[in-house]
């Protein structure tokens, strides 16, 4: 291999070491955090509605989401806002980052953590913190995953048996939670 080749080669073998390296670190940094401590960590939390879902391709592929706010519980957001996540498929490709890409669709309800973006720009997501609501056959309102770290704020889900057997929470419990983290 001449002089001229290996350069490019190197260059391209360490930025996608780079762009692996970054998302595992992002991956190992948060999706080990509780609940409680990613809230904490975030600059907004808000449970919103999924208005939109449109996968580009921008040299990397970027899933992007638009969400209608029904509540702030941290932070400010507007009433519309799009989120960003890296990975999505377009056409026959598809890219993945480190962590699972979580599945929207429109008319999901959800919570979710957001961190800091450029102005003007997409919102940043934390992919591993998405708590999606559902409803239960007995028509409670329930949150899933099951959040972590929480304490004694979600009792009355486990003392009222409402947590379902996906080990989702009463979202109103859940709601009430998120505004004591403040």
């Amino acid at each position: 291999m001449t002089a001229s080749l290996r350069v490019p080669l190197i260059a391209s073998v360490l930025s996608l070491w780079c762009l692996a390296s970054g998302a595992a670190l992002h991956a190992q940094r948060f999706a080990a955090a509780t609940t409680a401590e990613a809230v904490a960590k975030a600059r907004t939390v808000v449970a919103a509605t999924v208005v939109d879902v449109s996968v580009r391709s921008e040299g990397w592929i970027y899933t992007y989401v638009e969400f209608e706010t029904q509540e702030v519980l941290k932070g400010s957001v507007p009433a519309r806002f799009t989120a960003r996540m890296m990975g999505g498929r377009v056409g026959s490709t598809q890219t993945a980052n480190a962590l699972p890409l979580p599945q929207f669709a429109p008319g999901d309800a959800v919570v979710l953590l957001l961190a800091d973006s450029a102005p003007g720009g997409p919102a940043v997501l934390y992919q591993e913190h998405v708590y999606y609501v559902r409803t239960a056959a007995s028509g409670v309102r329930t949150v899933t995953p099951a959040p972590t770290g929480m304490g004694s704020a979600l009792l009355p889900s486990v003392a009222a048996g409402a947590a379902g057997s996906d080990g989702g929470v009463r979202y109103a419990d859940f709601l009430t939670a998120l505004r004591k983290l403040k």
